[in-house]
């Protein structure tokens, strides 16, 4: 992924490119030192949830550009929870770009390594295992998720669970802190409600 980042910054009108995964966050940076590694990982997550907003009325979409004054912005997806951000001159061209992008997209799909893999997290495996019936509540409320917000929920899951097992939390007190990050995210009170009524009928059923 690094070998991508690199490959992309040498397109002429490029300032540099980042890989952000849901999961695992900042994986490859070709950006100048000046961009912030916590700044490119904020920047990552709202790249991944304007995708899969747009995905709700364009299914079919992989790729947006964003266009400011003094920088233009493009974000791709490479797989559902990996997003490309390239930063470039306001005045590059675009036809030259997205030509480079693709060859560039074609070569990593011809590596014979998966594109998202990454060493476990610190810790172990063991760090993420949760019981069998934490891991049924989570399934719950991740479906739950998708009945409220649609299409983003699985971003918006993956960043959520992922905040509430740095706690160090388990049990009841991560699914709590979980619900209490999701709500959080939603933004709205009255979908937050819904989603809460949700989880607790679910979880009922499941009893």
């Amino acid at each position: 992924m690094q070998n991508l980042v690199s490959e992309i910054k040498a397109i002429p009108g490029v300032i540099g490119a980042c890989c952000h995964h849901s999961q695992q966050g900042l994986v490859a940076n070709s950006l100048p030192g000046l961009f912030k590694t916590d700044k490119l990982a904020a920047m990552g997550k709202h790249m991944a949830r304007l995708l899969a907003a747009g995905r709700l009325n364009f299914p079919d979409l992989n790729d947006m550009v964003l266009q400011y004054e003094e920088t233009t912005i493009v974000g791709k997806s490479i797989e559902q929870n990996l997003v490309l951000a390239v930063l470039c001159d306001p005045g590059i061209n675009m036809n030259l770009l997205t030509m480079s992008l693709n060859l560039a997209m074609d070569n990593l799909s011809l590596d014979p390594q998966p594109a998202a893999a990454a060493p476990p997290p610190a810790g172990g495996a063991a760090a993420t295992e949760v019981p069998v019936a934490d891991s049924k509540a989570i399934e719950v409320m991740k479906n739950a998720l998708s009945k409220v917000v649609g299409p983003m929920a699985s971003i918006m899951f993956e960043d959520a669970l992922q905040e509430a097992h740095q706690s160090g939390e388990s049990g009841n007190k991560l699914l709590t802190r979980l619900q209490a990050i999701l709500t959080r995210e939603i933004g709205d009170e009255e979908m937050a409600a819904n989603y809460r009524q949700l989880v607790s009928d679910s979880l009922r059923e499941t009893d």
